[in-house]
């Protein structure tokens, strides 16, 4: 690259200190205009109460939480002084949580952990804690991600019976690692995801996997899947996942008869009384079967109590909160975390105590029939899809109450005589041909699939067969009736993951994140913090500060890049001015020739460390210099 002109760099360096001496002036007027409009903003605002008031209240109340009794904290924050404060030092060492000036993580974790079990609002807490609700939301999730950071820290490690166990309920399963099962937690999704999550109560909600130990311990907990998907196929996505649940290798989960006894997993026989209810009264086992199914049920309610105690300890987890969906996902598993974390550090729970005294529920052991022919099969499908295309019927579960018997109608119609129900046989004939349509959508979402047009049927390489069994060489003349249908309420499990996905997404978040951005003191948003919202001027009159205040900081950062640059241009100046000057000051040397000044400047002129060197002596010491100059360093 061409060197510049010294008059070229003159003119640039006049220009730029007009720049910068127009940038000062800019600054001056944006920093008066900030403090201006500052002004302006506290007139229209109500006063608020004095920050001694304010910090003294939360103090205080911090206190009364985490440092008063046992009592008060573990009714509020769900676990003892001792257990809090050694999870506050677990979040700073592992979880990357750090402090501010005016929050400290104490106050911080008791916000978190208040929200989580009383399921209360931001403008709740931050009345509680005498904060503003974004200090009460930015703090929330950043405990939210340091627990998602450390959550290897809280997760069981699961253990095999042993042969000699004398516990009265595993004794029988050696090398059992525990209990696995689902349950729904209903959650707020938007409007187009709402039949996906919708249940058979009509109620939105998400299928949850967990597995638990003997001793009531998440192992592995899968949240977000849709609740319209069968446990079985969470399942299936969680032991396929890369973070998912690992092979038992030798060893198996108890599962419920909604799951296919194999490899690492063991059902109950089927047909034969199973559940705790139906031991009750008296009645005693009356074969091998129900005898193993007695046990079964016995080991495997672990993990229908661990869910009731987790529901029953965190509030948020009972109803649906306000947060996205992923972070709702997120929750879940910390809930089941700080389960974990409670039990292990707390000898004695107080709600463990209160659970174990309320009645297990049994749970619903449905059933499906097939009793209707193709002909009926038709004319079912056609009447269904006249019905989903009159908006008299369709609603967002599908089809508003009545339109089962409203489909009997339509079916006596056309087919008179048959005999064909609402209830039992129009209801469990849909439910069996939805059942294959979605078994047919996932098998050709998956790769060596395809289908058949004209036999419409599925089609796959041989490789596949075994896979497609059930389902392969067999017409399904509906399929594309039922996708029109059924479609858009099919299950996919975009918003699962587990609580290494969720680690991995935050450290992805870290990475990108400019911490310094992030980590920002709330200062002024302590002092700008008031009771009421303000009106409308006020908030525009605080939207143009924060614009003052942009522009402001962005021209200060410029204002030293702009001085950095003139202080090399002015280094190249002098230089320049030297070199201009070198050469009298070599004719002032009488015993210098014309061609001994010729190569002393051109020397010097090239070595600019020299030149300086020689323009900070003395006149007798640069005759000195040039001397040995000419004698030891021209060659």
């Amino acid at each position: 690259m061409a060197r510049l002109s010294l008059s070229t760099k003159r003119r640039l360096l006049v220009t730029i200190n007009a720049l910068l001496a127009f940038l000062r002036v800019l600054f001056a007027v944006c920093a008066a205009g900030y403090t201006y409009v500052n002004l302006a903003v506290k007139k229209h605002r109500q006063p608020s109460r004095p920050l001694a008031i304010r910090v003294y209240k939360q103090v205080e109340y911090l206190y009364t939480l985490v440092y008063w009794s046992d009592a008060i904290c573990i009714d509020q924050l769900r676990m003892d002084r001792q257990s809090f404060h050694k999870l506050c030092r677990i979040l700073i060492n592992k979880g990357q949580l750090r402090p501010t000036r005016n929050v400290s993580i104490e106050e911080m974790v008791a916000m978190f952990l208040n929200i989580l079990e009383h399921h209360k609002k931001n403008r709740s807490i931050a009345l509680y804690f005498t904060r503003s609700g974004r200090t009460v939301s930015k703090y929330f999730h950043e405990c939210l991600k340091a627990m998602i950071r450390c959550q290897k820290d809280f997760w069981k490690t699961p253990e095999p019976v042993l042969e000699d166990s004398t516990d009265s309920r595993w004794k029988w399963f050696k090398n059992c690692l525990g209990a696995l099962d689902g349950t729904h937690i209903r959650v707020k999704v938007s409007e187009r995801d709402k039949p996906r999550y919708r249940t058979r109560k009509c109620e939105i909600a998400t299928n949850v996997l967990g597995v638990c130990s003997q001793d009531l311990m998440f192992i592995y907990v899968l949240p977000g899947w849709e609740s319209s998907a069968h446990d079985a196929r969470v399942l299936r996505d969680a032991v396929s996942r890369r973070n998912g649940l690992k092979d038992p290798n030798g060893c198996y989960y108890l599962v419920d008869a909604g799951y296919t006894n194999g490899n690492g997993f063991l059902a109950p026989f089927r047909g034969q009384r199973y559940h705790l209810n139906d031991w009750r009264d008296g009645y005693r086992p009356e074969t091998a079967e129900e005898f193993f199914n007695m046990k079964h049920s016995s080991a495997r309610n672990v993990i229908e109590r661990s869910f009731g105690l987790l529901k029953m300890c965190w509030a948020i987890l009972r109803s649906p909160s306000f947060y996205d969906i992923t972070t709702q996902r997120r929750i879940i598993s910390v809930c089941c975390m700080l389960h974990n974390f409670i039990r292990r550090e707390m000898a004695i729970d107080p709600i463990e105590e209160a659970f174990d005294n309320q009645p297990v529920a049994a749970i619903e052991n449905l059933e499906d029939d097939d009793y209707v022919n193709i002909k009926e099969d038709d004319v079912l499908v056609s009447s269904l899809l006249e019905l989903y295309h009159d908006p008299k019927w369709r609603a967002d579960t599908g089809f508003k109450n009545g339109y089962l018997q409203k489909l009997q109608d339509m079916i006596e119609a056309k087919l008179p005589n048959c005999g064909i129900l609402a209830n039992p046989h129009i209801e469990s004939r849909i439910k069996t041909l939805k059942g294959k349509y979605v078994a047919l959508s996932e098998a050709l979402s998956q790769s060596g699939f395809g289908w058949n047009e004209e036999a419409m049927m599925l089609d796959c390489k041989r490789s596949n067969k075994k896979d497609a069994k059930g389902l392969y060489g067999k017409p399904f003349e509906h399929y594309y009736a039922l996708g029109e249908i059924y479609g858009k309420d099919r299950a996919m499990g975009t918003n699962a993951g587990n609580a290494e996905d969720d680690e991995e997404e935050v450290r992805e978040e870290d990475a990108s994140m400019n911490q310094e951005g992030v980590r920002a003191d709330d200062f002024f948003e302590q002092m700008n913090m008031t009771t009421d919202g303000g009106s409308q001027k006020a908030r525009a009159l605080d939207d143009m500060a924060k614009k003052f205040g942009v522009i402001t900081e962005a021209i200060a950062g410029m204002a030293p890049k702009f001085e950095g640059l003139i202080n090399v241009l002015s280094t190249d100046k002098d230089l320049a001015d030297m070199q201009g000057k070198l050469g009298g000051e070599l004719r002032k040397m009488d015993f210098l020739s014309p061609l001994q000044v010729f190569h002393v400047t051109n020397k010097l002129a090239k070595e600019h460390d020299l030149l300086r060197v020689f323009f900070t002596m003395t006149d007798e010491e640069k005759k000195d210099y040039i001397i040995n100059l000419l004698q030891y360093g021209l060659q």
